[in-house]
Parts: structure tokens; sequence; C-alpha cells
């Protein structure tokens, strides 16, 4: 039982070593591609993170929605924002020669 929990606890720390968390910040351009990927949103922060030079997320993703739409009402009220990517080279969006990692989640809190 305990080499069972240590497994898991061991693939649960490779899962999380690929996020890149960016710092707090605001939204400085958001781009959809109603064609490409069948509708890929991509989001460029005021700060970017080391890696992660913007972020994307495609229609196909079961959160797209609500994704896009917190995204979208914090770039309009200026709300911080910090987006946790996956950073690694499987989960960069091919439309771009840069760094764009794929959206793992989004944080906004109020008062940043």
């Amino acid at each position: 039982m305990k080499k069972l929990i240590f497994c898991a606890l061991g693939l649960i720390s490779l899962n999380l070593s690929a996020l890149e968390q960016s710092a707090y910040t605001t939204i400085k351009a958001m781009q959809v591609y109603p064609d490409y990927g069948g509708g890929d949103f991509t989001l460029r922060l005021e700060t970017p993170a080391a890696k992660c030079k913007g972020y994307w997320i495609g229609k196909n993703s079961p959160a797209y929605d609500v994704t896009v739409s917190l995204l979208l009402a914090a770039y309009h009220a200026g709300t911080k924002v910090s987006v946790f990517g996956h950073d690694e080279d499987t989960a960069r969006w091919a439309g771009t020669t840069t760094h764009f990692c794929k959206i793992y989640t989004v944080a906004s809190e109020k008062g940043r």
C-alpha cells in the first residue's frame, strides 16, 4: 500500500513540474483564430513568464467557454490574472514561433 501511495505522489509531482505559473499581471493581448485549430484562442500577458511567452486554449477543450469568458472579463476590467501553462514542448501551440503554453488553469483575485 505504501508503494502505491509513493508512486501516486511521484506521478503527481511529475505532472506539476510540467507547469509554469505566471506572475499576477494584466492581459496585454488576446486573439482568436476562427479557422486555425477550429477556433484556438491565445493571449499574452504584460509580464510574461520565463518559458511561456503566451498561452492558448483549443476550442475542443471542455472548459473553453468558461476560460475565455473569465479572460475576457479580466481583460476588460483590468484585473490581474495568473496563468498556469503546460510548458513542455508537446503542449506548445503550433501557430507561433515563440513558446505559447497550453492553459492548465487561470487564477484571478479581487484586489490584486
